[in-house]
């Protein structure tokens, strides 16, 4: 993507300032980066943006456990209606997390939800300075289908570091092809935006797929 694509955005369904502040999560590691141009991720060249130095961490500690009290709790309210016979259909996952939520206490739901707000809070002053954050989607490549972990054991949320959190502060965040591993598994760009920004997430993943060919690559698999 060039700066000239950044500037173009604001053309774009939903639109993006002239300048948009753009920052990497820091820890991507260089297989994620080696997929991206630094350079228009950070706005360098842009007229009247200074470049975004290094990378950012938005600072919030492991929220994967308030966000298994507010995600199973909602599978259990989800799945109420369903009777044992109906539930023995459906995916043993989602039935087990929904037992542990109907366990949960009013207490421990409101502990969850007080996490929410305050990494909601701490995501609104990020955006203050950023208008867009990036991230892998995933910390490891695709594994084989059927499973909820690589090993088998535990919950998905131990391979989703980057995306649940944006389901706790309620952000839109959009995944975009940015590559293929060395083995041809697909690698994927997280865009975040400040929560009711939907537009100008959409708009940059827009924009990037416009100035990538990632999104045509097929991986060996599946040719």
């Amino acid at each position: 993507m060039t700066p000239g694509m950044w500037l173009g955005l604001a053309a774009i369904g939903g639109g993006l300032p002239d300048t948009v502040r753009v920052v990497v999560v820091r820890g991507a590691g260089p297989s994620f980066c080696a997929g991206i141009d630094l350079r228009m991720l950070s706005g360098e060249g842009v007229p009247g943006e200074e470049p975004v130095p290094g990378a950012a961490d938005p600072g919030f500690e492991d929220c994967v456990e308030p966000f298994h009290v507010l995600w199973f709790a909602g599978a259990a309210k989800c799945l109420e209606p369903y009777s044992a016979e109906q539930r023995a259909r459906m995916d043993p996952g989602l039935v087990e997390v929904a037992e542990i939520g109907a366990g949960y206490s009013a207490v421990e739901f409101l502990d969850a939800m007080a996490v929410r707000n305050a990494m909601g809070s701490q995501m609104g002053a990020f955006h203050q300075e950023y208008d867009l954050l990036l991230t892998p989607t995933l910390p490891i490549p695709a594994f084989d289908g059927g499973l909820e972990t690589p090993s088998g054991e535990g919950r998905w949320t131990s391979w989703t570091p980057f995306t649940y959190p944006f389901n706790m502060t309620q952000q839109p965040a959009a995944s975009v092809p940015c590559g293929l591993t060395r083995d041809g598994l697909p690698v994927g760009l997280q865009i975040v935006g400040p929560r009711h920004a939907d537009g100008k997430v959409l708009a940059a993943a827009h924009a990037f797929e416009q100035a990538t060919e990632h999104h045509e690559a097929v991986p060996p698999l599946l040719r």
